[in-house]
């Protein structure tokens, strides 16, 4: 946060913090850095004896506020998805609350955990084999605290219905400052049927695709 006098200074001003970090220690502009969690920070400047003080609230992340569904074909984890597959997939914009804040040094991670709640079809293959791969990397939100996410699924021939759940915990840092914190989770659902129509739902939302095509959203 950039501080600043709205006029210019006849001499340097003395700048402190109780919490995060300045940048200078003296001079008529200064930049804050909020401390890496939750806090109260009081700045306060001195300029020809007299101090003023200015505090700030830090708060966290506390989890997924909304999102929103950006696409649901041509996107990267199936480009190239054709009639007679089933698949489905959707890119959502997730957004993290509280929203009145900017949280744009915070990296957001899914933690990848084993596939549970197997049923029918996807009976075939274990647990570790239904592992969520791709999570268990970082990913920074920008100022509006926003991330993409891809949600996909493609699943060979003969089909039957079942489904199973990724359980998702996750965390999120400061850009930099190397301490991980634990966030309020979530979880990806996936579902076929008899006919090859695949769903997937995540974030109070689905995407549902028949193998010729169609495609359906919530």
């Amino acid at each position: 946060m950039a501080l600043y006098f709205g006029s210019t200074l006849p001499t340097n001003a003395l700048w402190s913090t109780t919490a995060g970090g300045l940048k200078f220690a003296s001079g008529s502009t200064n930049l804050f850095t909020a401390p890496s969690n939750a806090a109260t920070a009081t700045i306060t400047v001195q300029v020809f004896g007299k101090s003023v003080s200015k505090t700030f609230k830090v708060v966290e992340p506390s989890g997924i506020d909304h999102a929103v569904i950006a696409a649901t074909n041509n996107i990267l984890a199936f480009p190239n998805l054709t009639n007679g597959q089933a698949g489905a997939e959707m890119l959502l914009n997730i957004y993290f609350a509280p929203t009145e804040v900017s949280f744009y040094r915070v990296n957001i991670m899914e933690v990848g955990e084993d596939g549970s709640n197997i049923t029918g079809y996807f009976s075939q293959w274990t647990p570790q084999q239904l592992h969520h791969t791709s999570a268990d990397h970082w990913t920074t939100l920008n100022q509006a605290n926003e991330m993409n996410d891809t949600c996909a699924e493609l699943d060979p021939s003969p089909w039957s219905s079942g489904g199973f759940t990724w359980d998702i915990p996750s965390r999120w840092q400061v850009d930099g400052s190397g301490a991980t914190n634990f966030l309020n989770g979530w979880n990806q659902v996936f579902s076929i049927d008899g006919s090859g129509t695949v769903t997937i739902v995540k974030d109070n939302h689905w995407v549902q695709r028949t193998t010729n095509g169609v495609i359906t959203t919530k």
